[in-house]
């Protein structure tokens, strides 16, 4: 009997549990999504908003947007039921570069990624009245008055922090003052507008209208390829360097969340980004829309993780190698 009563129970799990799994999957979402940021306000909120709205329109319930700094956001998406009511609409410091420089609060295997959504250029400016006016002026007068040239750094640890100290100090091998501005992008351009900085490293979103109003001079763009917001100002590539670096922004959720629920937000967030709206807001705020899907983004993510682990190792500034 209680051998008949086993294969009974063995049947009804084999027939009902997968009928179960699709009707959650078919009835997701059911309530309001949160999606979480770890920024303070900045320019990247427009973007972001536009795609909360396209989201709602698209699944139906409310999508919700909230800022998570101090790691709040990655906390909200991780210590939560893995429903995909969470989303972390994460960026390259909080993912890759905090872990690595600060402490291994988390890594790549934490989360699952719906889709890669935007790269974020980086641009090297000038202040208007700075003594060079083109990259190659830049290189001419940081060799000739070793030590006077001071560039700002916005934010720490990040993209620019690193990857911008990298490259002027191992490759270009200039020396010049890089000016750490941990408080973020808002002092690190009022800083140069001031013109108690020379020059500056940031990202499109932070610095264009400076860049319209003449008060700031674009000298190069980081980015692999030159970009259409500036189309006439070149790569460092095209400068001789072979260095070219983005930053990025990734949607993730809690690594055990459901195909089914991935796969529902990653096709809602294809069409989100193919939406006139967002293309539209990516252009007005100079961010570049860059689709990867799941499988792709949790490489690229991985890639990510991994250049910025050996090349903070190689720099002194991992984790592991501060003093206790």
């Amino acid at each position: 009997m209680l051998k008949r009563w086993i294969v009974s129970l063995a049947f009804a799990a084999s027939v009902f549990l997968p009928a179960f799994s699709g009707v959650a999957a078919e009835t997701y979402p059911n309530g309001p999504v949160t999606v979480w940021h770890p920024f303070e306000p900045t320019p990247y909120d427009a973007l972001s908003k536009v795609y909360n709205a396209q989201m709602e329109k698209i699944l139906g319930v409310p999508f919700l947007f909230e800022y998570g700094m101090m790691g709040k956001a990655a906390k909200a998406v991780l210590d939560t039921p893995p429903d995909g009511a969470n989303v972390f609409f994460a960026a390259m410091g909080p993912m890759v570069l905090k872990p690595n420089m600060t402490a291994p609060i988390y890594e790549p295997g934490d989360f699952r990624c719906v889709a890669r959504a935007t790269l974020l250029p980086i641009l090297f400016v000038a202040h208007k009245d700075a003594p060079f006016k083109t990259f190659r002026e830049f290189e001419a007068y940081a060799k000739a008055n070793p030590g006077k040239v001071s560039i700002g750094l916005t934010n720490a640890p990040s993209s620019l922090q690193i990857g911008m100290t990298h490259f002027i100090r191992d490759i270009a091998k200039l020396d010049v003052k890089l000016v750490e501005q941990p408080e973020g992008p808002i002092r690190g351009t009022i800083d140069c507008l001031i013109g108690y900085t020379d020059a500056l490293i940031n990202h499109p979103p932070d610095i264009m209208r400076y860049i319209k109003s003449g008060h700031f001079i674009p000298l190069a763009t980081f980015n692999a390829e030159r970009l259409a917001m500036l189309p006439d100002v070149p790569t460092l590539r095209e400068l001789g360097y072979d260095f070219d670096q983005t930053s990025w922004r990734l949607l993730v959720v809690n690594k055990d969340t459901p195909d089914e629920i991935v796969n529902i937000l990653t096709e809602a967030t294809k069409k989100a980004m193919e939406s006139p709206e967002m293309k539209k807001s990516a252009e007005e705020n100079y961010e570049i829309l860059a689709y990867l899907p799941p499988k792709e983004a949790d490489a690229f993510l991985q890639k990510e993780f991994d250049y910025y682990r050996n090349l903070s190792l190689a720099m002194g500034l991992h984790y592991s190698q501060k003093k206790k």
